[in-house]
């Protein structure tokens, strides 16, 4: 336990006034942490560079996770820990490090205050006793209010920290030591321990009591019972012990970068990463750590300090310029390689020299719904009161964005598009998004009798492509808004599910044909998967006659193809694993258009 040591430093570790303390103990901690850590955050940002194409979100993570501030970073920015996608955040395991040196700032005051530096071990303990009940009522008071608080903020994770300092606080106290083990106690604890380490996320209140409570057990036995000595003094035990530190650094940045690679895909090269994390670990120890943390050079504490300080700084920096350079040692950045290969994700938008990107998404976040939104991301017909197209939805409504910017030019037919990510449309009761629903009410008092309502949705879930439990519910909606519109002379067009594929990263699908073969799906088992949404949506379409179904899975992949590739003539049409780019948007236009006239559904004159 973190706690247990470093309370076991500021014990050891006499000093005389308060300022020798607070910067003998930051100084040491420096020479524990930072040398494995820089060397960490430099080769995985280097990798980043080079494998991921949108690097900026894991190396800001980084860059906060020089400093102890990876958990703020991911808090502010509202991301759920255990949601799948941040599996790709490569820096995503340090918050968990951020906790903890911000654990180090108040524990030395707390010490020195509570008499501990000068022997007054009982008072020291009902201080961090005291605040950890504090911490341990708060986790539990603010869990369902604010979860990611209680998760992310020091805080709400003092009471796991100040269980190790209390335990090590009452075994320097005479008599106290091996109080809380007797054999049974001891043979118990160890297999939980383990046992807890499987239960399931949604239990995690459970796992973070279970695991303080008999970590705190069995380090408390260890003097006092033989057999969890025995186990803990084993050289393998022993050796993890030391490497442990390293071990939790390159472990999630392998396994992260093995799946922006791809290569978590086959089932061989899970040894070679198992293998690769000790590798990597065992040198950081060796050839990093170790020495650092004991050179004569950076033992006097302010220029331990001083070197460290200095490098975290500049480490920063430099992964901060490796997001905006091309070219490192000759080598292009896999922006830069996938930019060569691929159209942009979105057409600019006509006349504004704006991004559809940064203006045309709302998350209600970094991208906020502005009073301008609206009028920026809708292009007017060509000739006054003439036919629209409203699309609404979410991203997989936003990567058309191409298709009907090329049909409003090719036909002057008007259209407006605002996506929501992550917010479908129509929204379900108790998933109402603020912004979604003021576009959608601007929207409908705009309506005319003649114009079009465009609807698209995530169907089919990414990890297994099995639908979405909702799309029935979502469904229901569905068939009530297209009754609501059909009183307005108002259709509705949903468009189904393109081909969804496995990868990544686009990058894992380049190869010297430029064909996307080391990407492609068996086109029947895509085409039964995407069947699953086409089914409900026929179903919804049979209940409502304003209600028609454009299917893209054809266009995109070709009946009479054994494989579906996200590569179309040597280009890739595809963003990433289920989102079109503006090229593959493009080729949806005239398909799209083709389905409106066949449809009786558009109004305007020929394809030009």
């Amino acid at each position: 336990m973190s706690g247990f040591v470093i309370t076991q430093s500021l014990y050891v570790h006499h000093s005389s006034s308060f300022a020798e303390l607070y910067v003998g103990f930051l100084a040491r901690r420096m020479r524990r942490l930072a040398p494995a850590l820089l060397l960490c955050v430099a080769v995985t940002g280097v990798a980043v560079y080079l494998i991921v194409p949108v690097p900026r979100d894991s190396l800001q993570n980084g860059q906060f996770a020089l400093f102890g501030l990876s958990n703020l970073f991911l808090y502010f920015r509202h991301i759920d820990y255990f949601t799948p996608s941040r599996d790709l955040d490569v820096f995503l395991h340090t918050w968990s490090l951020g906790v903890e040196e911000q654990f180090y700032v108040f524990l030395p005051g707390i010490f020195w205050l509570s008499g501990a530096a000068h022997g007054g071990s009982r008072l020291f303990a009902v201080v961090i006793a005291t605040l950890g009940a504090l911490s341990l009522i708060a986790n539990i008071a603010f869990g369902l209010v604010d979860p990611l608080a209680t998760f992310y903020l020091m805080p709400f994770r003092f009471w796991e920290l100040g269980a190790g300092v209390l335990l090590f606080a009452l075994n320097s106290q005479s008599g106290v030591r091996g109080t809380l083990g007797g054999s049974f106690t001891a043979a118990i604890a160890l297999p939980l321990l383990i046992a807890s380490l499987f239960v399931q996320p949604d239990k995690l209140g459970l796992v973070q009591c279970s695991v303080v409570i008999l970590t705190t057990i069995a380090i408390g036995t260890i003097r006092s019972n033989a057999i969890v000595l025995a186990i803990f003094s084993n050289r393998v035990v022993v050796f993890v012990g030391l490497i442990s530190y390293p071990l939790y650094l390159w472990h999630w940045s392998i396994i992260s970068l093995s799946r922006w690679a791809d290569l978590n895909e086959h089932g061989w090269t899970v040894p070679l990463q198992l293998a690769l994390i000790l590798l990597l670990s065992i040198v950081t120890y060796r050839y990093c750590e170790r020495p650092l943390r004991h050179a004569k050079i950076l033992m006097p504490s302010w220029r331990a300090i001083g070197v460290f300080s200095v490098s975290l700084v500049c480490f920063a920096i430099a992964l901060g310029q490796l997001g905006h350079v091309k070219s490192l040692f000759g080598v292009r950045s896999a922006a830069v390689r996938l930019a060569e290969w691929t159209a942009q994700p979105f057409v600019p938008l006509a006349g504004s020299g704006l991004s559809f990107e940064t203006t045309c998404v709302v998350d209600g976040d970094v991208r906020p719904l502005r009073n301008n939104t609206f009028d920026l991301c809708t292009a007017l017909p060509q000739k006054p009161n003439e036919q629209m197209i409203w699309a609404l939805g979410d991203s997989h409504a936003g990567h058309f964005q191409a298709m009907l910017s090329m049909l409003h030019n090719k036909t002057g037919i008007g259209v407006h598009l605002i996506e929501t990510p992550g917010v479908a449309f129509p929204m379900l009761p108790g998933k109402l998004f603020e912004p979604r629903q003021r576009i959608a009410e601007t929207i409908f008092q705009k309506l005319k009798p003649g114009d079009i309502v465009l609807i698209g949705r995530l169907f089919l879930s990414r990890s297994d492509n099995d639908l979405f439990e909702d799309v029935f519910d979502w469904s229901i909606e569905l068939v009530q808004l297209a009754k609501q519109l059909r009183a307005r002379n108002v259709d509705i067009v949903v468009v189904g599910p393109p081909p969804m594929f496995r990868f990544n990263t686009l990058l894992s699908c380049w190869s010297s044909q430029n064909d996307g073969s080391a990407c492609l799906i068996d086109r029947t088992a895509a085409e039964k998967r995407a069947d699953q949404a086409m089914q409900v949506l026929r179903s919804a379409a049979a209940q409502s006659d304003n209600i028609f179904i454009f299917d893209p899975f054809e266009t995109l992949c070709p009946a009479g193809a054994m494989t579906c590739s996200p590569v179309k003539n040597g280009r890739a049409i595809y963003r990433d694993k289920d989102h079109l780019n503006s090229l593959g948007a493009e080729e949806l236009a005239h398909p799209f258009y083709a389905f409106l006239k066949a449809n009786s559904l558009i109004v305007p004159g020929e394809w030009k």
